[in-house]
């Protein structure tokens, strides 16, 4: 009797619930890529995520330790994760390099002039950011990375020869980077995004001596 007793006084079940991580963490970039949108990213706050994406301070915090920063870089990252492809450097031939610049180029210019309010954010981030040129080195990583990547292929194939990948890959990604941004951002001139494509690729041609 005692244990029927003992039984019925037990706490009832509670279902575990399972947080859906990813899941979050795209709501999260997709609410903060509205508000960025809208307001601009100087207004933005986590609070104002939080309460749109119905997700706490805290789990954003989880996701992003940075706050706002980590999410803005990482709406930026998963931007250039669609544009360059590991694949195409690894299965690359001579023939196919000029074509393969183009069309890097090409994904960048239509990726920043549909994104300029993100690209905007971002560089309003690291002038409010206290470590500012970790951050930059942090985030150029994937664009670094295939670059370097493109470099020891041509310097292992002989049709290049580059003694500090790294250091060549910072300015070629830097400099393909103000271009785009300044010109997306300003447009001064009666400048196409051909003229723009054109430009680059032939500097890029000639600095690699490709030509």
């Amino acid at each position: 009797m005692n244990e029927i007793l003992k039984d019925t006084n037990k706490a009832p079940y509670k279902k575990k619930i399972v947080r859906n991580k990813e899941l979050h963490k795209s709501r999260i970039l997709q609410v903060a890529k509205e508000l960025i949108e809208k307001h601009g990213y100087s207004n933005l706050t986590l609070r104002q995520i939080s309460s749109k994406a119905e997700i706490s301070v805290g789990l954003i915090y989880k996701d992003f330790p940075k706050g706002k920063l980590d999410i803005i870089q990482e709406i930026c990252r998963i931007n250039i994760h669609s544009i360059y492809d590991p694949n195409m450097v690894l299965n690359l031939s001579p023939l196919d390099l000029p074509n393969i610049i183009n069309h890097i180029l090409i994904e960048l210019i239509q990726s920043h002039r549909k994104n300029v309010e993100i690209n905007t954010a971002l560089e309003v981030a690291y002038l409010e950011s206290p470590d500012v040129h970790t951050s930059i080195e942090e985030f150029l990583k994937t664009e670094l990375n295939i670059v370097m990547l493109l470099l020891r292929k041509l310097n292992s194939m002989g049709i290049i020869t580059v003694e500090e990948p790294k250091k060549y890959a910072y300015l070629i990604v830097n400099m393909i980077d103000a271009l785009i941004h300044r010109q997306i951002t300003f447009g001064i001139y009666n400048i196409t995004d051909k003229d723009l494509t054109d430009f680059l690729k032939r500097i890029i041609v000639r600095e690699l001596n490709l030509s």
